[in-house]
């Protein structure tokens, strides 16, 4: 269909033609409405942080589009669920600090550059102008499963920083400032019976974690998988980080040819491990076909 229809060669020419990122791909469609047009979407899979060069090549691509949809609407569903502020800095320190260290040589994602362009992200259920930039994620909500590891994945660090302050005190107490041990603990009260509680339910949760972590992240495409073990939910690749957010920006992207229909040429720019899924996603459910990358 595509190779046949004056668009192709159109797309080709205002697109392929030129020097662009790696990892992008191009979709068509016919418009549901009508069929003597097509809609074509390029799909930007890129690494959130790149070389200034690459970078530049971004700037090139995010210009020839009017309408772009963009990854995003996650870290604020993160941060809003139970413990989620918490696990956000967790996981963000590292990042940033990188980011930081070599400022001089990289530059931050695709993402960052169509918002400022478009003057901020809107919602992609209402209708707007012909040069917009949307959060596919937006109304994005987190599953029980991501809501479930984030608190389980707290317990597992803050159980670890007990344990590690209370060795440091049986290091102190047997190098630093040793004293006589102590008779054998007799004692029959009700904090006693807490504390051994406490014991057996540390070591519960130790073995649990530890025996299912494995089978768990081999089944972690499925969204029971954190029934198994909570924390799986939020490797990379299971369904609650990877395959649900798929869907999700899929659905969101078809939303925006609704709401532009005079918009015949799109831009989605998400990270490169969500692109092939979400390819599959706009395929599968909303009638696209894969365009050959055939540059002249």
């Amino acid at each position: 269909m595509a190779q046949r229809d004056p668009w192709f060669q159109k797309i080709q020419k205002d697109v392929l033609s030129k020097e662009i990122p790696e990892n992008v791909d191009v979709l068509v469609r016919r418009d549901p409405k009508d069929e003597s047009t097509l809609e074509f979407l390029v799909v930007y899979g890129e690494s959130h942080y790149k070389s200034k060069g690459a970078a530049e090549l971004d700037t090139a691509l995010i210009e020839r589009f009017g309408v772009i949809g963009l990854e995003g609407g996650f870290a604020e569903q993160i941060q809003n669920a139970p413990g989620g502020k918490i696990f956000w800095m967790i996981l963000r320190t590292p990042v940033i600090l990188v980011a930081r260290l070599f400022s001089d040589s990289m530059e931050y994602s695709a993402i960052g550059k169509a918002l400022n362009r478009g003057g901020g992200a809107k919602d992609h259920r209402e209708n707007h102008g012909p040069a917009d930039t949307f959060f596919l994620e937006e109304n994005y909500e987190l599953d029980s499963g991501f809501k479930a590891g984030i608190l389980y994945l707290e317990l597992l660090l803050l159980r670890a920083a007990l344990a590690a302050g209370v060795g440091s005190t049986k290091l102190f107490k047997k190098y630093i400032w040793p004293r006589k041990p102590k008779a054998p603990d007799d004692c029959t009260g009700a904090l006693c019976q807490i504390r051994r509680a406490i014991k057996k339910i540390d070591k519960a949760v130790s073995i649990h974690f530890l025996a299912t972590a494995l089978p768990a992240y081999f089944l972690k495409q499925y969204w029971w998988s954190w029934l198994i073990n909570p924390v799986v939910a939020l490797a990379p690749g299971s369904y609650s980080t990877v395959i649900a957010r798929n869907e999700g920006m899929a659905n969101a992207m078809n939303d925006i040819y609704e709401i532009h229909p005079n918009e015949n040429k799109m831009l989605v720019i998400m990270g490169w491990g969500h692109q092939k899924g979400f390819i599959e996603n706009m395929v599968r459910d909303h009638g696209f076909e894969i365009v050959p990358m055939r540059k002249p």
